[in-house]
């Protein structure tokens, strides 16, 4: 994939142990959709329920958690889905201590990454509706939700939209995000 200086630094490690794993895990998933290159998103939506994160998701949010507060910061706005645990009922419900000390954890490691904890699935409705031709990177979890998102999160890196059915399969421009319009060409202005 082609990279800029940024994206370079990023892989090589100057700007810190989180940027360099997601650079990098990008980078992978781009590969696998054989993109070209990235396009910069506007925000992401991650989805981090517990539910799905066990422990061990939970501790790897809590080691990039770690990282000085520069280098873990979210470099676009990044929003979340609703948490798994109501605190004021959760033993009503059936969920235990255990669940809800994990949820706190989790809540407690996605805010130090500087994570908008929103908690709500339709984020892109309610909190911060993208503007026409914006790329986003989005989490969603059942494809029911919305006609046009496709999952993994890109707060901390860059990312775009899928390729399509509709677009042409050679070299695409992006990796395995969303984009408020899928099908649409890539901008020759060459701003996202």
């Amino acid at each position: 994939m082609r990279l800029n200086n940024e994206e370079r630094a990023m892989l090589a490690g100057e700007l810190g142990e989180p940027r360099r794993w997601a650079i990098a895990h990008q980078i992978a998933v781009g590969e696998f959709f054989d993109a070209a290159d990235f396009v910069a998103v506007s925000q992401a939506h991650i989805m981090a329920d517990t539910e799905s994160l066990g422990e061990a998701g939970v501790r790897f949010l809590e080691g990039l958690a770690a990282a000085p507060q520069p280098e873990r910061r979210v470099r676009v706005p990044a929003i979340t889905d609703p948490r798994g645990i109501d605190f004021a009922i959760y033993r009503r419900l059936g969920q235990n201590a255990a669940m809800a000390a994990l949820e706190r954890r989790a809540i407690e490691a996605l805010s130090a990454c500087g994570v908008l904890m929103t908690d709500t699935c339709l984020n892109y409705q309610t909190i911060m509706a993208p503007l026409r031709g914006e790329h986003l990177a989005m989490a969603i979890p059942a494809p029911s939700s919305t006609p046009t998102a496709s999952s993994a999160p890109a707060a901390i890196s860059k990312a775009g939209p899928p390729p399509s059915p509709q677009r042409s399969p050679a070299a695409p421009r992006v990796t395995a995000t969303t984009s408020i319009q899928p099908d649409a060409p890539p901008s020759d202005s060459g701003s996202p």
